[in-house]
């Protein structure tokens, strides 16, 4: 059963690359993603448990309802083309670029004093390994409970993906040299290591990927492969010292062979353990609808008395423990099929619209597009979109604000000081500017 559902997937992501011609489309994507996912199930066999008919039916729905949410954006019905870059100044350009050195700058700089704060959660913290006591304290804030300030932290360690996705797409529309781009990953990967964020940092790769694609037009073996590498060490990083996957009183091998599990756990086990949950109709929510968890922290936030859902999840066997449900389960649990199916066609909707408008040059949207595609890469440990809404919120915030100055900066620029007057400019010797003509009308006899 699972088979054939992987086949009907598979098929789905096929007949959205042949309409659409571009494997970066979001519907290809998540459709392709889902494919990969169940025929990974397929190839796994005994290793989980086999899924029940309404989940693959999830699995189904949401591709096709994701894939009609697409069909909803005129652009996007055609053959996508790349279109004309907008014209933009240089004074435009020059503002955003060091504009991006100056906050790298203030980033460097903060870097010691955001590491000896992590620090002193460690110190605070009964636990002696430093990335797991850092990784408690973040589950506890989480949950509301933190007590060293790690609040603020989490929304500045969101901030390095969005300025290093701006910085690739600069530096592949105006073929500027790319040390920016490896100086952005570089500090990023400072901030989110430490705490052990092996989703954040893989995020930021996979983004990184997509924006070199989505700007250029291609995407270098070589690139990918590098990318793949520093993904892969990150993540083998983190499980190994958070004792997620590996020990490092292990041997190589051993070790290999334990973070390889790790990662088959968190990409395949999140869509087993929603299929447990829903066989066994468990109340996890507690009353609450958890898919829209976002809101009511808005709520509390705006003094309503108002209990916010936790965010860390309790294990599920699928047979080994793992706390993701993948986006599915509070989807369904809360809105039902109906309202599941909605979801997910107003979230093709979205993002292909944004990817209509990076296809058109526009820079705002390349870099949100880019950033769209990674989560969609992540439906399957989680829900980035609405449960992670302020995420989401704050990283447009971000592009739109950083863009916006840098527009008017550069029109303040170009605006003239003085205007003279045709009179004055022609006693002067100037000739007075002609307005624009094609090319072949000037000079032609009437």
């Amino acid at each position: 059963m699972t088979f054939g559902c992987a086949l009907l997937v598979a098929l789905c992501a096929f007949v959205n690359w042949r309409l659409l011609h571009s494997v970066l489309c979001p519907p290809v994507i998540f459709s392709g993603l889902w494919a990969a996912i169940l025929f990974g199930l397929v190839l796994s066999g005994n290793d989980f448990y086999a899924l029940g008919p309404t989940t693959l039916g999830l699995c189904l729905v949401s591709v096709v309802s994701f894939s009609v949410g697409c069909q909803l954006v005129p652009s996007l019905r055609r053959k996508v083309r790349r279109s004309p870059e907008p014209a933009r100044s240089s004074k435009e350009r020059k503002y955003l670029l060091r504009t991006l050195d100056v906050l790298l700058a203030l980033f460097v700089i903060a870097l010691p004093l955001y590491w000896s704060q992590l620090n002193a959660i460690h110190q605070a913290s009964v636990d002696s390994n430093f990335l797991r006591s850092v990784r408690t304290e973040m589950v506890l804030t989480d949950t509301g409970r933190g007590t060293n300030g790690f609040g603020l932290l989490r929304y500045v360690l969101s901030i390095p993906i969005v300025l290093t996705l701006i910085a690739t797409v600069e530096a592949y529309r105006g073929r500027e040299r790319k040390w920016r781009i490896m100086a952005w990953i570089v500090v990023s990967l400072a901030y989110f290591v430490p705490t052990g964020s092996r989703t954040t940092a893989v995020v930021l790769i996979i983004g990184v990927l997509c924006a070199v694609r989505l700007t250029s037009g291609r995407l270098r073996l070589r690139t990918a492969l590098i990318s793949t590498l520093a993904a892969a060490s990150v993540f083998s990083f983190a499980a190994i010292a958070l004792g997620k996957g590996g020990s490092r009183y292990a041997d190589g091998w051993e070790n290999v062979s334990s973070v390889a599990y790790s990662f088959r756990l968190y990409s395949l086990g999140g869509i087993v353990a929603c299929d447990q949950l829903i066989r066994t109709d468990a109340a996890v929510s507690h009353g609450q609808i958890k898919s829209l968890r976002f809101f009511y922290a808005l709520g509390k936030a705006l003094g309503f008395d108002l209990e916010v859902p936790l965010a860390v999840e309790l294990p599920v066997p699928t047979p080994g423990p793992t706390n993701v449900y993948s986006i599915y389960f509070y989807y369904f649990k809360d809105l039902g099929w109906v309202g599941m199916a909605a979801i997910f066609a107003a979230l093709g909707a979205l993002l292909s619209l944004l990817f209509s408008y990076a296809l058109s040059g526009r820079p705002e949207a390349m870099v949100l597009s880019s950033l769209g595609c990674a989560f969609l890469v992540f439906t399957c440990s989680g829900d980035p979109f609405l449960n992670g809404m302020s995420s989401s919120i704050q990283a447009a915030a971000e592009v739109f604000l950083l863009y916006k100055v840098c527009r008017m900066c550069g029109a303040a620029r170009r605006r003239p000081r003085h205007r003279h007057s045709v009179g004055s400019s022609s006693r002067a010797g100037i000739s007075p500017r002609r307005a624009w003509a094609p090319p072949g009308v000037l000079g032609k006899s009437h």
